[in-house]
């Protein structure tokens, strides 16, 4: 047959891999999402809690939250990281 490639048929016994020691690891560690999504259930029917404030002060305080610490902080964070790693021999 012109074109046959020789790849392995895949086999519905077969969808975990290999069997071994470490299969019942592999499968147990497959149900862990669904148990935090099943703890995360009360949190979200629970919700927010709604406080009636003004766009400009919902604005400003979503600045201050999201701007400096999604711009400002993490410059800051690396720095101090930067900072300590020079005094620690080895690392340059």
């Amino acid at each position: 047959m012109r074109g046959a490639t020789t790849h392995k048929r895949p086999d519905h016994r077969d969808a975990l891999g290999p069997a071994g020691p470490d299969a019942s690891r592999r499968v147990g560690h497959r149900g862990e999402p669904d148990l935090v999504i099943v703890a995360l259930i009360p949190l979200a029917l629970r919700g927010v809690r709604y406080r009636p404030t003004s766009a400009s002060s919902l604005l400003r305080r979503n600045l201050w939250i999201y701007g400096v610490g999604g711009l400002i902080i993490p410059f800051v964070g690396i720095k101090a990281i930067d900072l300590i790693i020079q005094f620690i021999p080895g690392f340059r």
